[in-house]
């Protein structure tokens, strides 16, 4: 928010910046601390969580929706189509059940549109490679050292 402040960037911006992450949990970060506590019950929730405020407006909501589908996408490279829209389906309700996008107009048919749009993206993105076949590798192979004795 410094920065933002200091470099002038518009207000709309500075909301987009403030409300991306909500209210929510730095579920890594906290499972570290966690994790290394000698007590973990006594490891601070409130020192993990996202200033907020929650996203204000839709446009807030679906980046926030967006990056956080997109994060879980790459950590969890989901192989099938199934797998990719089971993965969307749960990131929007994890935040629309933390109450993230309560105060957004964002409807039960806009959150639809939202996963339909993440998934043709996603898709595309992440959709799996053909895996090239041994002759392939053996004749690139052959031109690097064609090229190499000329």
């Amino acid at each position: 928010m410094a920065l933002a402040k200091k470099y002038r960037l518009p207000s709309r911006i500075i909301d987009f910046i403030r409300e991306h992450h909500g209210t929510m949990l730095t579920v890594y970060q906290y499972s570290q601390a966690v994790a290394t506590a000698e007590s973990p019950e006594e490891v601070d929730k409130s020192l993990f969580t996202y200033p907020g405020p929650k996203p204000q407006s839709r446009e807030t909501a679906i980046l926030m929706l967006a990056d956080g589908t997109e994060a879980r996408a790459r950590a969890d490279a989901p192989r099938t189509d199934e797998e990719l829209r089971e993965l969307i389906q749960k990131s929007i309700a994890m935040y629309k059940d933390a109450d993230q996008l309560d105060e957004t107009d964002l409807t039960l048919k806009d959150l639809k549109t939202i996963e339909d749009s993440f998934f043709e993206t996603l898709q595309r993105s992440y959709h799996p490679r053909i895996k090239y076949p041994q002759v392939q590798k053996k004749l690139e192979e052959q031109a690097e050292s064609a090229l190499a004795e000329e």
